[in-house]
């Protein structure tokens, strides 16, 4: 019986569990993550004109996702940021299954806004399947390239560091949902143009986010433990 209770004390206090539990502000920091990935989720078949070009209204919020994670990775490490992903994919599935079954339901016959709804909503859990794939893809690779320039940086170049590994990031993230998403609901060129319009444009506002960005990471800093380790590439290793 004492070396249970051994072991659960020395799991409660090592190192990895006492940093987790001693950080004051990852719990708000992963609710605003997983807040921006979902209000995205929504936004995603609004088609919306930015100056004379069209983007998904998701591109707005999605974009500024990449840098949120990318503050939560520099103040909190690879470890946490990796399982935050997961934990944001269960919370995305959760949601559109829910969304999905509350529109499955037979509405009254008064009822008038049924089809308008189903169009907004009734491809969530279709954007969720397909934003999985790249978001797992993008999401792990931008932790994965901010942290280890961290490490070999020393902390250093923060604002570069987080444009370069978002830029590369939501390519990869941009073509691979866009085309799930769209594919058979427009033609395939202009899912092409939407595509590349909207990468574009999300490296042009990653010039503009990584300052505020930048600054938050400056501020929690300050007040947080500084986590600086080399990370794993591996996705399911939390502990390095």
């Amino acid at each position: 019986m004492a070396t249970i209770i051994n072991e659960v004390e020395n799991h409660i206090l090592s190192k990895d569990t006492f940093r987790e539990h001693s950080f004051k502000y990852v719990r708000v920091m992963a609710m605003i993550y997983i807040t921006l990935l979902l209000a995205s989720t929504v936004a995603a078949y609004r088609i919306v004109i930015i100056g004379p070009v069209p983007e998904p209204g998701s591109t707005l919020i999605y974009t500024f996702s990449f840098f949120w994670a990318n503050i939560f990775a520099e103040v909190y490490g690879p470890n946490l940021s990796k399982k935050l992903i997961w934990e944001s994919i269960a919370c995305g599935y959760l949601f559109a299954i829910l969304i999905t079954v509350i529109n499955l339901l037979p509405a009254p016959s008064y009822w008038n806004n049924t089809d308008a709804y189903d169009q907004v909503l009734g491809h969530i859990l279709r954007f969720t399947n397909a934003g999985v794939i790249g978001f797992l893809i993008s999401a792990f690779l931008n932790v994965y390239l901010l942290t280890k320039w961290k490490f070999k940086f020393h902390g250093k170049l923060f604002w570069l560091r987080s444009l370069i590994a978002a830029s590369i990031s939501e390519g990869a993230a941009t073509f691979v949902t866009g085309f799930i998403t769209f594919f058979g609901m427009m033609p395939n060129k202009h899912i092409l143009f939407v595509m590349t319009s909207a990468l574009v444009f999300k490296i042009l506002y990653g010039f503009i986010a990584v300052w505020p960005a930048s600054f938050i990471a400056f501020l929690l800093k300050k007040k947080e433990i500084d986590v600086c380790i080399n990370p794993s590439i591996n996705p399911f290793k939390f502990r390095e």
